[in-house]
């Protein structure tokens, strides 16, 4: 058990995401990707293998409801877990989209050379918090609170937001590759109270989810 616990103030997005290469998209929306992708042409998160896609479905199906993810499965999606591959088929045109691409992976391909881009869909994002804690009987419990203290600076979390490329939630933070990384007061959050998600509503969620895609 952990001896203490802190908020990391880092958050990831899952979005969607293409190349202009292999797809004209000019949408706003988490509903105009439907429209502008071949069927079989599209992958998708697993939710019925990764806690962070089934969380951003449970988010996402709040403002969109359960019948626009229908219209999504009818695209016969491909089903990956890894965020790497997720986006590295996009790159090699296997698919025209990603539906939960990763910016964090949309900005390591450009790097090497890729042209990938991403949507902050108007309906918003799900955003998934990162955490850190020190485990209990650690044998250097006065370092880890150190190390703690550092990532939560704003040296830290300029570190850790230019090389993973995640959302910091420092106040006032002003990020270092705002197109891939923005702030967070900049983004439109989907608000989800997960205080109030329970284990049963994950296990509720991810049935649906698994009834509607049939991975």
């Amino acid at each position: 058990m952990p001896r203490s616990t802190r908020p990391l103030p880092a958050a990831c997005i899952f979005v969607p995401t293409w190349s202009p290469e292999t797809l004209p998209f000019a949408g706003k929306s988490w509903k105009d990707v439907v429209g502008a992708v071949s069927p079989g042409r599209m992958n998708i998160g697993d939710a019925s293998k990764s806690e962070t896609y089934l969380s951003t479905y449970v988010g996402l199906r709040r403002v969109l409801g359960v019948d626009y993810f229908n219209e999504v499965a009818k695209l016969k999606p491909n089903f990956l877990v890894r965020s790497e591959q997720i986006v590295a088929r996009v790159v090699s045109g296997e698919d025209q989209t990603a539906y939960f691409g990763m910016p964090t992976r949309v900005y390591q391909a450009n790097m090497r050379g890729a042209k990938v881009k991403f949507l902050l869909p108007q309906e918003g994002v799900v955003l998934l918090a990162q955490a850190t804690f020190i485990i209990k009987g650690a044998p250097h419990p006065a370092a880890a609170r150190l190390w703690i203290d550092f990532i939560l600076s704003e040296a830290g979390q300029e570190i850790l937001v230019r090389n993973e490329t995640l959302i910091s939630g420092r106040t006032g933070f002003k990020s270092p590759i705002p197109d891939y990384a923005p702030s967070i007061d900049a983004l439109h959050l989907v608000n989800v109270d997960w205080h109030a998600v329970s284990s049963a509503d994950m296990k509720k969620a991810r049935e649906e989810w698994m009834s509607i895609f049939n991975p």
